[in-house]
């Protein structure tokens, strides 16, 4: 009888054994799967943003600012591109154009400036649309904004506009043959004018001067903030 019962135990344990051992088996293929999806997602390209962005109209111009953003982690965006368009009441096309710029790290954000001649007519809206596509998409391009940095920098008023000047110095191991320098002014929190200026040949581990102007037009800021962005 005895011998009976512990063959019955040992039985018991070893159907244990395997039960627990195929619900194992099933845990491991959903971590699995878990972990590809995991990685799927990570792996999407996801679209350029825009993020912030201010305009005013001049009478002839719209002068806007704006704010690109790459939300993805792993993919740098090539020849980030974004279309501003002025639209009349109607909807109809005032003026619009393309920029196109440098490189845009992964979960890197730069800001721009720019204009739309509307001769003379009175936007009703405009808007901001990014384009990309896979071709643009890289895990090799590097963006090399971070190795760039601006010192020194010092707000300049008079009666007509503010100066701001300063430093920008390259940290790359490489010369840098062009740099854009953008000029973003707030009142608030909130985008209230923008400018750009470049700066040129900028040698491995040097330094150059730049300089560049708030706008003519009285507005109220009260804060300031400047990039600088690869532009070779």
């Amino acid at each position: 009888m005895k011998k009976i019962i512990k063959s019955l135990v040992v039985l018991s344990m070893i159907v244990g054994l395997t039960a627990c051992g195929g619900n194992n088996d099933k845990s491991k293929s959903k971590e699995t799967e878990d972990n590809k999806t995991t990685e799927k997602t990570n792996d999407e390209k996801k679209k350029l943003e825009v993020t912030e962005s201010n305009y005013d109209f001049d009478g002839e111009y719209v002068n806007y600012e704006i704010k690109l953003e790459n939300p993805n982690t792993e993919y740098t965006i090539r020849f980030p591109t974004y279309v501003a368009t002025a639209y009349d009441e109607n909807g109809g096309v005032i003026s619009t154009e393309e920029q196109v710029l440098h490189i845009l790290g992964p979960q890197e954000t730069h800001y721009w400036t720019g204009s739309l001649d509307c001769k003379g007519l009175t936007p009703n809206k405009v808007e901001f649309k990014t384009k990309s596509t896979d071709y643009y998409y890289s895990k090799t391009d590097k963006s090399l904004n971070e190795y760039l940095k601006i010192d020194n920098v010092t707000e300049i008023n008079n009666d007509n506009e503010t100066t701001y000047t300063g430093i920008v110095k390259n940290e790359y191991k490489e010369d840098i043959s062009g740099v854009a320098i953008i000029l973003i002014q707030r009142k608030d929190g909130k985008m209230v004018e923008g400018n750009i200026n470049f700066v040129h040949d900028l040698s491995s581990n040097d330094s150059v001067p730049f300089e560049i102007s708030g706008d003519n037009r009285e507005i109220e800021y009260d804060s300031y903030e400047i990039y600088a962005y690869n532009w070779s």
